[in-house]
């Protein structure tokens, strides 16, 4: 019986070994939601796939889902987690954004708007920009609150959902500590 193949944009969360030579990813994915899917071989020298399974990579993924669970087929990459050029603070930033990801967002459910606005985010100005790097990881966590129901009322923080990519950074370094107070919040309600 031949299953078929979900090709989807996404985004890395983590992975963790698995066996000999096998890989287990976990990939926020625009169609599928969070997938874990195992890559076989992938730890190989000789694997293709190798370099295209970094943690925090964005690329195109083609999966299957079989018997056992979603498996990965091939995978092309946009951006490069390891590759790139990234000063520590930026990996830590993507790696805390990441992080809060795998936290909140549980199931294969399609998130469309949320996983645009990561990628949006991380192609942005703000994420080259070493002085901005706490704003947008602000930015960046209320918009995934707020995508996953998790953000309510006249807020500072529904103010910044509402400002969309043109964020006012005045605003947020404003009004800093209220936010942060609401991400708290959410975070203690959710229970997760």
């Amino acid at each position: 019986m031949a299953y078929p193949i979900y090709t989807t944009p996404g985004f890395i969360l983590a992975s963790y070994k698995s066996g000999e030579a096998d890989r287990l990813l976990q990939i926020f994915t625009r169609d599928l939601g969070v997938v874990f899917a195992k890559a076989v071989g992938i730890r190989k020298l000789q694997s293709k796939l190798r370099g295209h399974v970094q943690d925090y990579n964005v690329g195109l993924f083609s999966l299957v889902h079989g018997k056992a669970g979603w498996r990965l087929t091939s995978a092309d990459v946009y951006e490069s987690g390891e590759y790139r050029s990234l000063s520590l603070r930026q990996n830590e930033t993507l790696a805390r954004i990441a992080s809060l990801l795998r936290r909140l967002y549980v199931g294969e459910e399609s998130n469309e708007k949320l996983f645009k606005g990561i990628v949006d985010f991380f192609s942005s100005g703000l994420f080259i920009k070493e002085e901005k790097l706490g704003v947008l990881e602000l930015v960046i966590g209320v918009h995934i609150l707020n995508h996953l129901g998790y953000i309510g009322g006249e807020t500072a923080s529904r103010k910044i959902v509402n400002m969309g990519k043109e964020v006012n950074v005045d605003f947020v370094l404003k009004n800093k500590k209220e936010v942060i107070l609401e991400i708290n919040k959410a975070l203690a309600e959710s229970q997760l």
